[in-house]
């Protein structure tokens, strides 16, 4: 079982379009679902929680559509995983040594704090939660366009672009 669920890489895949979307496109759930190929209704959960936490920003009607609320560097991988999930924790320690034979069962020996399990894997889980505070959208975006050829690229802007007037011409 995947730590980060899909909806964190759904997220930051639609949300990289938004960093040099042009002012004049409005792009909606509708269109990003249709782009990349997933559930309208999944993303749009999605985007509600992302708009809720004050990463994206909604505009209602013809012209509406999401973007950014904050720049591109500060909307870090870990903003949005934390939004999509509040109670993200990597280990949930079930205290298998309360019912240990070498403990007594009137109370706690000397020295007696967390189990080290339990510190281990929350060392282990601000570990990933500090990577992934160091990558955010502008990275993510710097690194595609040095991936994605450019002819490529423009072509996902102009689909955008005709989506955008489709909308405003019906």
């Amino acid at each position: 079982m995947a730590l980060i669920g899909k909806s964190a890489e759904y997220a930051l895949h639609c949300l990289v379009y938004l960093v040099d979307k042009p002012d004049d496109v409005a792009v909606g759930v509708a269109d990003l679902s249709q782009f990349q190929g997933i559930s309208e209704t999944y993303l749009a959960k999605i985007f509600a929680k992302l708009n809720h936490a004050g990463i994206v920003q909604a505009s209602r009607g013809l012209k509406g559509g999401y973007e950014l609320a904050m720049n591109p560097e500060d909307i870090s991988f870990w903003d949005v995983t934390s939004a999509l999930d509040k109670n993200f924790q990597v280990f949930q320690c079930h205290n298998v040594r309360k019912s240990c034979i070498l403990l007594p069962k009137n109370g706690k020996p000397k020295n007696y704090d967390m189990c080290t399990i339990h510190r281990a894997m929350l060392d282990s889980e601000n570990a990933l939660i500090e990577s992934l505070k160091k990558k955010n959208l502008k990275w993510l975006h710097k690194e595609l366009r040095a991936k994605v050829p450019k002819a490529e690229y423009q072509k996902g802007h102009e689909w955008f672009l005709q989506k955008s007037r489709e909308r405003l011409q019906s």
